[in-house]
């Protein structure tokens, strides 16, 4: 159970104490309960607020819970929120995709940068982008918009929106799950910093989106965040002592899990693997052996009881299961040297009371065999776990 620890109350007065500009980067390791701290930093001040999530479904809640208690001091809001209301109140009726427009694409791959450094490099393209969009030629990403605002020389109509306004005139803004942050996120949050304090909260050992421009900016915080003051939360509430000392062998961290003894109720089962052929060849032969299995699909929610889940890593990146096995397949000969690093710590550390490593993956990693930590060399040889 969640208590506050001297990282948490570290972490609490610093929030209270930070000055407008002020940036506190919090390092926080898995399940530490870093959405925990954000919300109670959120609740304890009274200064106009903003709380930028990832995910729709904890900004509603949170939202519901401030409606509630009858405080209207601050707003929950996802970064594809953000960026769909200000365009909206802004007049300009567009439809917001995940990806840009092929023109733009293909502009961004031929000069080898991201699309939002493109829009920076080429503010003509970016003023045609917007109108294009706004005749319902094109569609728009939200990072795009987010670009857009965060360049005020390049459309400051977009900063005169409600929602702007209470973005930029907030005292304090606090950020969750910051691993995952784009270049174009990064540049709202800095875009805030004269009038507030800001908390970034994320896991960089949990960076395993890359591909879709994450930027990473705790990890990366010298670039992004020079001078910011780095604050750790390494106290895991989600497992034991063993499964912590299993994440440490793969990232060199030093997490402390917790100290009991194993559950022996049966919970949810996941499977893990890197890739969607895997997946469908594990899925084969669980229902060959009369398993009810299923694959993990993105938004999922919760982790399902009575029924085997099978999923990529990147699918199951922020849940946790009773019983977690890893499959070598995690560690694929594509990926360089630190994802697979970061591919395999994620893994690991989705198990709450039972983890399962294949053992390639243990002995690439160093991790050892324990009463929660347990080592296989084939799935058959441990069937015996998906018979829930």
């Amino acid at each position: 159970m969640f208590s506050a620890t001297p990282e948490v109350l570290a972490i609490e007065r610093a929030s209270a104490r930070a000055p407008a500009g002020a940036v506190l980067l919090v390092a926080a390791l898995p399940g530490t309960g870093k959405s925990t701290v954000l919300d109670r930093l959120v609740r304890a001040s009274k200064d106009p607020s903003v709380y930028l999530m990832f995910n729709r479904k904890p900004a509603d809640d949170f939202q519901r819970g401030l409606a509630r208690s009858g405080s209207s001091h601050a707003v929950a809001m996802t970064f594809h929120k953000l960026a769909y209301d200000v365009v909206g109140e802004s007049g300009v009726p567009v439809s917001i995709s995940d990806e840009p427009p092929a023109p733009v694409a293909e502009s961004a791959k031929a000069r080898g940068v991201s699309v939002t450094t493109l829009l920076r490099l080429e503010p003509t393209l970016a003023r045609d982008w917007f109108y294009k969009a706004k005749a319902g030629e094109w569609t728009v990403t939200a990072d795009a918009i987010l670009a857009w605002m965060a360049n005020t020389t390049l459309l400051p109509e977009l900063l005169e929106t409600p929602t702007a306004r209470r973005l930029i005139g907030a005292r304090r803004l606090y950020v969750d799950e910051a691993q995952d942050l784009s270049e174009a996120m990064v540049s709202v949050i800095r875009l805030c910093l004269p009038n507030a304090s800001v908390v970034v909260a994320g896991d960089t050992n949990q960076a395993i989106n890359e591909f879709m421009g994450a930027a990473d900016p705790v990890g990366n915080h010298a670039r992004y965040f020079p001078g910011a003051k780095v604050l750790p939360l390494s106290k895991s509430w989600r497992f034991h002592q063993q499964i912590a000392d299993a994440f440490n062998a793969v990232t060199g961290e030093a997490c402390v899990g917790r100290d009991d003894e194993p559950s022996r109720r049966r919970g949810a089962v996941l499977v893990l693997c890197r890739s969607n052929a895997r997946i469908d060849a594990i899925m084969k032969w669980l229902r060959k052996k009369g398993v009810r299995a299923c694959k993990r699909e993105k938004g999922s929610g919760e982790a399902r009881r009575g029924v085997v889940e099978v999923s990529t890593v990147h699918r199951a990146k922020g849940g946790g299961w009773h019983t977690v096995v890893v499959t070598d397949d995690v560690i694929n000969e594509y990926d360089g040297r630190a994802l697979r690093q970061r591919l395999v710590a994620t893994a690991v550390s989705r198990a709450r009371e039972v983890l399962y490593v294949h053992r390639a993956v243990a002995s690439q990693y160093g991790i050892s065999a324990s009463s929660h930590v347990r080592l296989f060399h084939s799935l058959e040889s441990i069937r015996d776990v998906f018979e829930l």
